[in-house]
């Protein structure tokens, strides 16, 4: 959140924030429903992943992916860094 704000980046609140125990997130913004979690979460709400998503998969830990409005927006790759 530091770093997007020392870079003048726009970050819209999100309200009506869920925690969906062990599978992941989910909130409102900009008027918009958007989920963020496992492919697991994905399919239990009937959200139908690309089959460009599963390759990821594999090549990759789990990533959380991206729902918005119910429909499949992105996978969210996570880097994490040692602090310097």
């Amino acid at each position: 959140m530091r770093r997007a704000e020392t870079m003048d980046l726009h970050l819209s609140p999100v309200t009506d924030i869920k925690v969906i125990e062990g599978k992941g997130i989910q909130g409102v913004c900009e008027g918009r429903t958007v989920l963020v979690g496992s492919a697991r979460l994905a399919a239990g709400l009937g959200i139908t992943l690309s089959a460009d998503a599963g390759t990821e998969l594999q090549a990759r830990s789990a990533p959380p992916f991206v729902v918005i409005d119910g429909k499949p927006a992105g996978i969210v790759f996570l880097l994490f860094l040692k602090p310097m």
